[in-house]
């Protein structure tokens, strides 16, 4: 199977919302209660969110697609890492992988790959010289792709799914 990684548009909301249902889930620590997930795919995924992101030119889509069919996305966000010691004038203009979720039954495809080879190439090619993102600390799967793919474990925070707070790991690529 082929994949294809190309800029999301509108077109790809109901796909995405789809895709981000099926996926935040994997995510999480084993532990994380049910409600708590569900509540959160139904707050964080809408339409209404997926929209606003394909429209707001602080955050780019990309989507990987097989035959046509979306089977995983990446959402950037220019932002700012939440540690201050990486806000110096030397780190430069910062973007944030937000989101990088493939199908479960996709995994090992190289989709992942291809999404991030997609999100470092817009990263370099609007000025960024790093890529922070943040990674809950039991996703061992991630981490370890995250590694491979350049990053390094800088910090933690806390990251909340509704009552539930989960350890994160704060991930920084420097493209310099």
């Amino acid at each position: 199977m082929e994949v294809r990684v190309r800029e999301g548009n509108e077109a790809d909301v109901e796909a995405l919302v789809l895709v981000a249902a099926r996926t935040f889930a994997l995510a999480c620590p084993a532990n994380t209660p049910q409600e708590d997930i569900e509540n959160y795919i139904a707050t964080e995924f809408t339409p209404e969110k997926f929209k606003q992101y394909i429209n707001d030119p602080n955050f780019t889509i990309y989507v990987a697609e097989v035959a046509g069919e979306a089977i995983g996305y990446c959402l950037l966000c220019r932002s700012d890492p939440p540690l201050e010691e990486l806000l110096s004038e030397e780190c430069g203009n910062t973007i944030e992988l937000k989101r990088l979720h493939i199908l479960p039954e996709f995994h090992g495809l190289g989709a992942a790959q291809g999404l991030m080879q997609a999100a470092l190439n817009f990263a370099v090619s609007n000025a960024c010289t790093q890529v922070w993102l943040s990674v809950s600390n039991q996703n061992m799967r991630a981490i370890s792709f995250y590694k491979k793919s350049g990053f390094i474990k800088v910090g933690e925070q806390k990251f909340y799914v509704g009552n539930d707070i989960h350890d994160d790991d704060i991930m920084l690529n420097c493209l310099i």
